[in-house]
């Protein structure tokens, strides 16, 4: 989760308009690589928790 939050915040702050503009870096793959990366997290929470229910 915590990469996640990192490259939104990264892709939300690299941008012309904060004064980097020689990095170029495209926005839309890294905010759809952050939505990716916090989905796996929540879904490796889900299996997580289906294990610990049904070991019991």
């Amino acid at each position: 989760m915590v990469d996640a939050i990192i490259l939104l915040i990264i892709s939300e702050f690299a941008s012309p308009h904060y004064g980097l503009t020689n990095l170029t870096i495209n926005k839309k793959k890294l905010r759809n690589a952050a939505i990716a990366t916090g989905l796996l997290f929540l879904v490796t929470v889900v299996i997580r928790i289906i294990n610990i229910l049904t070991s019991s």
